[in-house]
């Protein structure tokens, strides 16, 4: 099983709780997912206001190529996301 964490300005940290996330086929965990407390979704949004007027600032152009490159590694991980998503 995949260790998962939640993304908060910039940093991977665990999560306040976990929720369990059960195979409906099999009803067999499939996994645990971090859960974000109250203070955890505040920290997140915060981050992300505060991120925003430096994206908004950068050129549409090089925001295009970190958008292509984002999507060429989820395309590298697609089998695994597709597993993953059809186990939910």
């Amino acid at each position: 099983m995949r260790d998962f964490k939640l993304l908060i300005d910039g940093r991977l940290v665990e999560g306040a709780g976990t929720l369990d996330v059960i195979n409906p086929a099999s009803q067999r965990l499939l996994a645990t997912a971090p859960r974000a407390d109250r203070a955890q979704l505040d920290e997140a949004v915060a981050a992300a206001k505060a991120a925003f007027p430096g994206w908004s600032a950068t050129p549409l152009r090089e925001r295009g190529v970190l958008l292509v490159k984002l999507a060429e590694a989820l395309e590298s991980e697609q089998a695994g996301f597709a597993r993953l998503l059809t186990e939910e």
